[in-house]
């Protein structure tokens, strides 16, 4: 059902639901802490932080642990995530 509803959102670009309501995963809820129709970075002071960015046929999401090393590189890991997600773009055409 998550997977399902992260599917969803990403296909239409429509982030609404989770903006206002968080997103769960795993039953951890997240808050959005910025998107675009193509990318999400979401966090939980908690657990940690995701980064998802989509392709044509998959997203790539990345969890960085609370007590990860790379919480303190999170911009390498959102353009790390991009960067797959768009290379997985240039398989597919």
């Amino acid at each position: 059902m998550e997977a399902e509803k992260v599917a969803m959102a990403f296909d239409s670009g429509n982030f609404t639901d989770f903006i206002q309501h968080g997103m769960y995963i795993e039953d951890v809820r997240y808050t959005i802490i910025s998107s675009d129709s193509n990318a999400l970075f979401a966090e939980n002071r908690d657990v940690g932080a995701l980064s998802m960015a989509k392709s044509i046929m998959t997203v790539v999401i990345a969890l960085m642990r609370e007590d990860g090393a790379c919480m303190n590189d999170r911009g390498e890991v959102v353009s790390a995530v991009s960067s797959m997600a768009k290379d997985l773009e240039s398989l597919n055409s």
